[in-house]
């Protein structure tokens, strides 16, 4: 959301991020979303530039989490923040994300090593995708160091 201020959820802001790891020469790119983003936005859940994610799961970028809809008509989603997790501790990569992950801190140890050595929060500047040089403050790792 925070590509689109917010208020919708931008597709956009993905293709920024993944074009910023392309261009700093890194090609495993994972990004995971909820797959039922893949369905047409709504009021409640805009959406802009869905066409986009189709396009980033083509090309190898992106993973839609499980999901379903239940015969009352409710939808239940996996929960996207295990994937992540579970990938970057599998794959011993690294989370572009803003979330603070609190439900997983005492999970496993590995999550907690993830959490406080190679989770790296961004901001949007416009178009302008954009990671901290210093994410774990100015005496911690750099982020050449961490990627």
């Amino acid at each position: 959301f925070s590509h689109g201020n917010g208020s919708v959820f931008s597709c956009q802001g993905i293709k920024l991020c993944v074009e910023h790891f392309l261009q700093r020469g890194h090609n495993k790119i994972t990004v995971f979303v909820p797959g039922w983003r893949q369905k047409k936005g709504t009021a409640a859940n805009p959406i802009r530039n869905q066409e986009i994610l189709e396009k980033l799961k083509t090309e190898g970028y992106l993973a839609f989490t499980p999901h379903k809809q239940l015969p009352s008509g409710q939808r239940v989603a996996s929960y996207d923040d295990r994937f992540i997790l579970d990938l970057a501790d599998k794959e011993d990569g690294v989370i572009i994300s803003n979330d603070q992950y609190r439900d997983f801190f005492k999970d496993k140890a590995s999550y907690r090593r993830l959490l406080e050595e190679r989770c790296i929060p961004y901001v949007f500047v416009g178009d302008n995708f954009m990671l901290p040089e210093d994410p774990y403050g100015q005496h911690g790792r750099s982020l050449d160091d961490i990627l």
